[in-house]
């Protein structure tokens, strides 16, 4: 932090890195091939919430369930690269469908939110999320 903006707000109190909320869950880190299958150049991240949500279903297990798993991540992501090419700027919305606990009869959309920012090192990074989280 350079003079003009600690005498402005002080010392830095705490900070909180994207590989800490990573590392604490708070964040789940996209594989780089499905990030690269989406055609996204930069790291991508879900929110825990959108992750649980929207991606991974619980109650599912085995291989189905992972094979099932990477489809909706691929879904989710091809639809955030979409949003962001046609809406231009640092945040883009779209709708995701998903299936609710109800599975099949429980079909249900969300509006979610891609974000670029600033990585740890100030490097470029997605991150998809409710459009309703912060």
């Amino acid at each position: 932090m350079n003079d003009s903006m600690r005498e402005l707000f002080g010392e830095v109190i705490d900070t909180y890195t994207r590989a800490e909320a990573i590392e604490d869950g708070i964040l789940i880190a996209v594989p780089h091939e499905a990030q690269r299958a989406a055609h996204l150049r930069f790291p991508v991240a879900l929110t825990s919430a959108l992750h649980g949500t929207c991606v991974a279903r619980p109650g599912e297990d085995g291989k189905l369930a992972a094979v099932m798993e990477a489809v909706r991540l691929r879904e989710l992501l091809w639809l955030a690269h979409n949003a962001m090419r046609s809406q231009g700027g640092q945040r883009a919305e779209f709708m995701f469908c998903y299936l609710g606990p109800g599975g099949e009869d429980d079909e249900r959309t969300a509006r979610v939110a891609v974000v670029i920012g600033g990585g740890d090192q100030g490097e470029p990074v997605l991150t998809v999320r409710f459009a309703s989280e912060g």
